[in-house]
Formats: structure tokens, C-alpha cells, sequence
């Protein structure tokens, strides 16, 4: 009978997972000044396919981004930059660069560079204060605890932490971003390590190999030597918001 007892189903208390990983965000976004990923990235597109090293930057105090991806040879083939006014895209072997206004384009829309940041670190696209993240996640599902975020367009996308997962996925109608495999550490210092990210016309995959939270990044690292003109893009959806309306205190 104790046997029989133990083999049946395992109810998660979804609150507790939320509220848990919330408290993991915090923490992880309220320690983290700046870093430094070097890793791998494969690129699998309807007119391209790529795998080489990338380099990515990122300050919460300034705030900045910087992403450069190389070729198997070691040859740039992309890089951006992304600030508090905007994100800069430039591809050398094309000689074409792209200025998005508001930040980096997310599908159907944008984000900003503190939800970069974030999401990078985090694994959630806005920055996670902890009793806005637990009142606004949605914890009737079975399944997974999911976050809906929309764009001033009325674009939808979610946020979905499932069972036994440490970062959650962010899914649109245009992508599905998933963090693959975590870092050794424990839970409050565990970091993302590979991402996939899927889209109707690219697959990317990305393993990060090391990471540096020490090193402060040079002042150059923040500027971009652009000889092509850049075509400034103007979003037409906006940000991407957790749709949630908080309390006025």
C-alpha cells in the first residue's frame, strides 16, 4: 500500500514555482551590472546557413548590448548595437546597416534594452520585479505558469515557464525563443547556456561557453565604425508589455 501510495501522480504547486523563479529573477537581475558571453551560434536561414563564434557585450548601467558573430573563418558577418534609443544592425558582407528605433525587433514587435538585458540573464523579456511578476502570471494551467505580453498593435505573445524548468520560453505567432540547457550552478546563480530560437523563415541556435561577470567592457566596445549608409527602420507595432494592469498603490 505505501508502495501504491508513492506511485501516483505528482501535483506541482504552480504558485510555488512562480513565486519561486520570480524570486530567482529578482535576485539575478539586482546582482548583475555587466557581462561578457563567448560562445557558438548557428544560423539556419532560406538564403543562408552559418556557424561561427559570437562575442556579446552587455552593461545594465549604461545601458548597452553588443553582439558580434563571425564566420567559421573568423569573418564578421554581423554585429549590433543596442541602447536606450534604439538598436543598429550591421552586416559587412552585405554592406548594409539597419537603425530599428525603440530597440530590438522581437517579431512582431520590439524590445527594449533593459528586457535584453534581462532576458538574457533571466530568461524574461521585461525587468523582473518579484510581486509584479507573481501577480501577473496566470497559474490555472496544469502545465505551465505563462505571462501574456501585448504590443500597442494588439499583438500577443506569452511567456511560459513549464515544470521542472529553471527559465522559461517566449512564443509568438512569429517565434518561439527557448532557453535549451543551464549552467552547473545553483538555481540563483545558473545561467542560460543554449538558446533556440525557431521562425517561419530562420532557426538559430546559440551555445554560450563562457561567461565573465568581472571584466568591465572598454569604452570602445559601446561604439560601432559603420562606412555603408543605415537605413533607419520605424517600428509600427511598439514594445512588447506584460499586458497585465497593476494596482495603483
Amino acid at each position: 500500500m505505501i508502495l501504491a501510495a508513492s506511485c501516483g501522480p505528482v501535483l506541482v504547486d504552480r504558485s510555488a514555482q512562480i513565486s519561486s523563479y520570480a524570486a530567482r529573477a529578482s535576485w539575478q537581475w539586482e546582482n548583475t551590472d555587466h557581462f561578457l558571453l563567448r560562445g557558438r551560434a548557428r544560423l539556419a536561414g532560406e538564403s543562408q546557413v552559418f556557424s561561427g563564434p559570437f562575442i556579446l557585450w552587455a552593461s545594465k548601467d549604461i545601458p548597452a548590448v553588443r553582439g558580434d558573430f563571425s564566420g567559421p573563418d573568423g569573418s564578421p558577418l554581423v554585429s549590433f548595437l543596442l541602447d536606450s534609443a534604439g538598436c543598429l544592425v550591421y552586416q559587412p558582407e552585405q554592406a548594409e546597416a539597419y537603425y530599428f528605433s525603440g530597440g530590438m525587433p522581437a517579431g512582431s514587435g520590439f524590445l527594449d534594452v533593459y528586457a535584453v538585458i534581462s532576458l538574457i540573464r533571466t530568461g524574461f523579456p521585461d525587468i523582473p520585479v518579484q510581486w509584479k511578476m507573481v501577480a501577473s502570471c496566470d497559474t490555472s494551467s496544469a502545465e505551465q505558469g505563462r505571462w501574456i505580453f501585448v504590443t500597442s498593435s494588439s499583438d500577443t505573445a506569452e511567456v511560459f515557464l513549464e515544470e521542472s524548468r529553471l527559465f522559461p520560453s517566449f512564443n509568438s505567432e512569429d517565434f518561439l525563443l527557448e532557453v535549451t540547457s543551464t549552467s552547473w550552478h545553483d538555481e540563483f546563480h545558473a545561467w542560460p547556456m543554449e538558446w533556440s530560437l525557431n521562425s517561419p523563415s530562420t532557426d538559430v541556435l546559440m551555445r554560450i561557453r563562457s561567461f565573465d561577470t568581472s571584466s568591465e567592457p572598454a569604452g570602445s566596445v559601446w561604439r560601432m565604425n559603420i562606412p555603408v549608409a543605415v537605413d533607419t527602420v520605424i517600428s509600427t507595432s511598439g514594445q512588447w508589455n506584460n499586458s497585465f494592469v497593476f494596482p495603483i498603490r
